[in-house]
């Protein structure tokens, strides 16, 4: 029995390390998810709403290669580092736009179709949580520059998003077609977890906003 207390204690001890660790301005990042499906709990902390979406704060930690840690920051935790939830945010977004990365699509893919010339991907360098960057003006206006007019935003998944320009004409498609596009590679490819949305967005200079409601 008293070698289970001492067993308990230091999984115990180990875990407030780690949090501790984790605790820091510099592993302040942003996750975006579903609002309506997830606001039970996100409810519960800080967060920002932008159309359907909802963009929060977690201390990132690297564990391994393969690993990553996500805590979900709280006001106590933001009071933990000495930030309110506004600097907070504003630290998790500089944090972000270290990590930014936005390239077409045809130079990910081993052999692009014509299809994939249209798309550019925004994400992270890990590849992870980069659809967040959405809620991040700095990189909207960035990905502004390439497409003066305007772009559409596709939610790939949460980890990144698909932009194309508001002017493209390939193959007619417009914005109910993104939106069936968006739709099947969501029910046919984006595992439940990863699913961030059935919307489609656009950006034209100034705000984020859904083009096209979502279908019931």
């Amino acid at each position: 029995m008293e070698k289970q207390r001492v067993h308990h204690n230091l999984r115990k001890d180990k875990h407030m390390i780690l949090f501790h660790e984790m605790m820091k301005p510099q592993n302040l990042s942003l996750r975006v998810v579903e609002y309506e499906s997830q606001k039970e709990w996100l409810d519960r902390i800080p967060h920002k709403r932008m159309e359907d979406l909802a963009l929060f704060m977690t201390c990132r930690e690297q564990q391994t290669d393969d690993t990553v840690v996500h805590l979900h920051v709280t006001e106590d935790i933001c009071k933990t580092m000495n930030l309110d939830v506004t600097e907070a945010f504003q630290i998790a977004e500089q944090n972000m736009m270290k990590e930014m990365v936005f390239m077409k699509l045809e130079e990910m893919m081993p052999c692009p179709s014509l299809v994939d010339t249209m798309f550019s991907v925004l994400t992270t360098k890990s590849g992870v949580s980069g659809a967040a960057l959405i809620g991040c003006p700095e990189a909207l206006k960035t990905v502004y520059e390439q497409f003066h007019d305007g772009f559409y935003v596709l939610p790939s998944s949460v980890h990144e998003v698909l932009v194309a320009p508001l002017n493209v004409q390939t193959y007619g498609l417009n914005a109910e077609a993104w939106l069936n596009i968006v739709q099947e590679v969501n029910r046919e490819v984006v595992s439940p977890e990863d699913r961030l949305s059935d919307n489609v967005y656009m950006f034209d200079g100034r705000i984020l906003r859904s083009v096209v409601a979502k279908k019931e």
